[in-house]
């Protein structure tokens, strides 16, 4: 079920580290899209609805900033936040944002691992973006070597 929720704006690094927690470092958003990542989160809760009401968790959710996200959520995932917001009267977006901060928390995921997270990316980013230049210069070059051949022919 494909829902479109209220999440925390830095859902990508949030669904980063805990990527990298579930499936390991080699993990990539490729291979695991946001959306599988959070639904694992919510079947991987075995706490108390009220464990997602913690003070730490409670500052955190109020402090970020959010935004809308479609989420492609399984079945029995959905069925899960909705029982959960039933019983502590929030919305399920509240419930999904709790459980992923609690799932932070219990991972001892700090600001700092997410901001590590995200530099890691953008260095795999990076590398991948100087592979694809040194092979169009590689190309360049060898195309300059063979007209000069051909001129010398």
């Amino acid at each position: 079920m494909i829902r479109s929720s209220s999440v925390m704006k830095n859902i990508q690094d949030v669904c980063s580290v805990l990527r990298q927690k579930y499936f390991g470092e080699a993990a990539s958003q490729k291979d695991y899209k946001d959306s599988f990542v959070v639904n694992k989160a919510i079947d991987s809760f075995k706490g108390l609805p009220e464990d997602l009401m913690t003070e730490s968790i409670s500052q955190k959710d109020q402090s970020e900033a959010k935004g809308s996200k479609s989420i492609n959520y399984r079945s029995d995932c959905y069925e899960k936040l909705l029982t959960i917001a039933a019983a502590l009267q929030i919305s399920e977006s509240e419930v999904c944002r709790r459980i992923m901060y609690y799932t932070l928390e219990e991972h001892n995921g700090s600001e700092a691992a997410i901001e590590v997270s995200a530099l890691k990316e953008k260095v795999i980013f990076l590398k991948k973006q100087m592979e694809k230049s040194m092979a169009a210069l590689n190309e360049v070059m060898l195309a300059i070597s063979l007209l000069e051949n051909k001129q010398e022919d």
